[in-house]
C-alpha cells in the first residue's frame, strides 16, 4: 500500500490533521514575524510603526525574528514538497503543474505588477523620487528596470536594479 493509498478512500481525500495543524501554526508564526518587524523596526517592511527603540529594546525581537527566519519557510516548503507525489498521483503531472501555476504564479504576478507598485508609489510616496515624470512613465521604468522583481521576495536579490 503506497502513501497515496493511505490517504485516499473511496475517491475522497482524507486530510492529515497533524500536517494541517503544523501548517496553521507556522502561518501564525509568519504573521507574528511580520508584526514584530512592523513594531520593532528590525528588518525591512513597508510600515514601521511607533518610535524606534534602542538596541537593548530590539534584542528580544532580533533573537525572535532571526530564530523564526531560520526555519519557518523551510518547513512550509518541505511540507509542500512532501505532498507533491500524492497530488501528482491523484491529478497527473500536467494538471498538477497547471493548477500550481494558477494558484501560485498568477497571484505572485498580480502582486508584483499591481499591488507592489501601488504600495510603493501611491501609498508610500515613492513617486517623490521622480517629480517631473508621469505615473505611466514611472511604472514603465519600474517594470523595465527589473525593480518589479522586488515584489517577488528573493528573486530580486539576484537581479540588477537600476535607479
Amino acid at each position: 500500500m503506497s502513501a497515496t493509498d493511505k490517504i485516499i478512500k473511496n475517491n475522497k481525500i482524507d486530510r492529515m490533521a497533524w500536517v494541517d495543524n503544523l501548517r496553521a501554526t507556522i502561518v501564525l508564526l509568519v504573521v507574528h514575524f511580520h508584526c514584530c518587524i512592523t513594531y520593532s523596526h528590525v528588518g525591512d517592511w513597508y510600515i514601521k510603526d511607533g518610535p524606534e527603540g534602542t538596541l537593548t529594546d530590539k534584542l528580544p525581537y532580533i533573537f525572535f525574528i532571526f530564530h523564526l527566519q531560520s526555519f519557518f519557510m523551510g518547513v512550509l516548503f518541505f511540507i509542500a514538497g512532501a505532498m507533491v507525489p500524492g497530488a501528482i498521483d491523484r491529478h497527473g503531472a500536467q494538471k498538477f503543474v497547471i493548477e500550481r501555476l494558477s494558484r501560485l504564479g498568477v497571484p505572485a504576478l498580480l502582486y508584483m505588477f499591481i499591488v507592489q507598485p501601488l504600495i510603493i508609489f501611491k501609498f508610500m510616496g515613492g513617486t517623490a523620487a521622480y517629480p517631473l515624470r508621469s505615473d505611466t512613465s514611472i511604472y514603465i521604468h519600474y517594470v523595465m528596470s527589473g525593480q518589479v522583481l522586488s515584489g517577488s521576495g528573493t528573486i530580486h536579490k539576484n537581479s540588477k536594479q537600476h535607479n
